[in-house]
């Protein structure tokens, strides 16, 4: 796919006004019942890497109801101004979804059944949120539209342990690439993703051609080092712990087979405080899960939110089952 291409997937698009230049993806729920999947990526991601997975989440959603998909790129990332701030911690990029969600709520007023869903770093962004800052939400249907947080593939202690490899792995990485092309195969080559059809959407949206020079990196993870401590510290208690005053939220925590779970997790999980489902085919799957096999995970979400679809209620209660040899604990 051509960079020309991959631009115009960007079928639906809004700026907002927070000095951050960010660009936002929308591609609208059809009725008031289908689910609306609310994305925030991870660290030196962007919007698009939620570009397949909408694909599919479209298509295994009832073709006249089929779920809505927003995204937006993070501060540092994708299209926002990397010259509007200097800052990274947790607690910055939590705020700027405050921000965002507000906006996008303020702009649309949707009623549907709301999954807030979070990759790596913005998995730990999103459930940030709901433990400190959405009952402080000045709209007020903001919490009883909310029903899920999706997880997908992070878990505090493994997380943390793998900072230190971070700027290791940094300092391998091309500093450039003379072609788009190049710069998927380097991905895929590299086992960083593993799916082709998704590289070739998400990779050209990681990158920037100057005006005279090779295409270069538009995050610059190596200037958010010093706020790396503050990503993932204490996010195994806040995941288990956050909720609504008033509604319960369901929350689901999918991971690659390269993770295990904390001692908190392990807990919670068999306490029954979430719902757990492991991938163990760790040749097509690998960090980036939702972009090695959109469809699998994209079968998971929509049984997960299938309970809060009314119809859905009305005629039968479905439970997430293994259909594809992954292990699924629920």
């Amino acid at each position: 796919m051509t960079r020309n291409a991959c631009s115009q997937s960007r079928k639906y698009m809004i700026t907002p006004s927070r000095d951050l230049g960010s660009k936002r993806t929308i591609c609208p729920a059809k009725t008031l019942d289908a689910p609306l999947f609310v994305c925030h990526h991870g660290a030196g991601s962007s919007a698009m890497t939620f570009w397949c997975l909408a694909q599919y989440l479209r298509k295994f959603g009832n073709k006249d109801e089929p779920p809505g998909v927003f995204a937006f790129d993070a501060r540092g990332h994708g299209d926002t101004d990397p010259k509007t701030t200097t800052k990274y911690a947790l607690s910055d990029f939590t705020g700027d979804f405050c921000f965002v969600l507000k906006e996008f709520l303020a702009r649309n007023r949707p009623q549907n059944p709301i999954c807030l869903m979070g990759h790596s770093l913005g998995g730990a962004v999103l459930t940030d949120f709901v433990e400190n800052h959405v009952d402080t939400q000045q709209d007020t249907h903001v919490s009883s539209n909310i029903k899920g947080l999706v997880v997908i593939d992070i878990v505090e202690e493994t997380a943390i342990q793998s900072l230190t490899s971070i700027a290791m792995f940094l300092n391998k990485r091309p500093k450039s690439f003379s072609s788009y092309n190049s710069a998927v195969q380097w991905h895929l080559q590299s086992r960083l993703l593993r799916n082709e059809e998704s590289a070739r959407v998400s990779v050209p949206d990681l990158l920037t051609l100057g005006k005279a020079g090779p295409l270069t990196w538009k995050a610059s993870l190596p200037d958010m080092s010093g706020s790396w401590d503050t990503w993932f510290l204490g996010l195994s208690s806040k995941f288990l712990d956050c909720n609504f005053e008033k509604n319960k939220l369901a929350k689901l925590l999918i991971l690659s087979s390269n993770e295990t779970l904390d001692k908190d997790l392990t807990i919670g999980q068999m306490q029954g405080k979430f719902q757990l489902i492991v991938f163990n085919n760790s040749t097509n799957a690998g960090h980036f899960l939702h972009e090695d096999i959109p469809h699998q995970v994209a079968a998971c979400l929509m049984d997960f939110m299938r309970r809060f679809n009314a119809s859905s209620q009305r005629n039968q209660q479905k439970s997430i089952t293994s259909l594809w040899g992954g292990k699924i604990n629920t």
